[in-house]
């Protein structure tokens, strides 16, 4: 359908109607009750992969620099 503003000229198609726009957020709204998950699990298992992922990351980064007690032994070690 066209339709005549002023100088412009605008296609203007209704896509859908009103009802059927109704519909489709009753059954997303259904949609969203169904899908809410049951237990935290994935998030306790998430956080816990982080967190060891950062204490790995803490202990490599310690061990590459020589911070640690282990090479300051073994630095005396060498020394002698």
């Amino acid at each position: 359908m066209l339709r005549k503003i002023g100088c412009l000229t605008l296609y203007v198609e209704k896509l859908l109607t009103s009802n059927q726009v109704a519909d489709i957020d009753q059954k997303v709204t259904q949609w969203a009750a169904i899908a809410k998950p049951e237990s935290n699990l994935l998030a306790y298992l998430l956080g816990a992969s982080v967190l060891a992922i950062a204490v790995l990351g803490f202990m490599l980064f310690r061990q590459r620099n020589g911070s640690g007690d282990d090479s300051q032994a073994r630095q005396a070690r060498n020394s002698t």
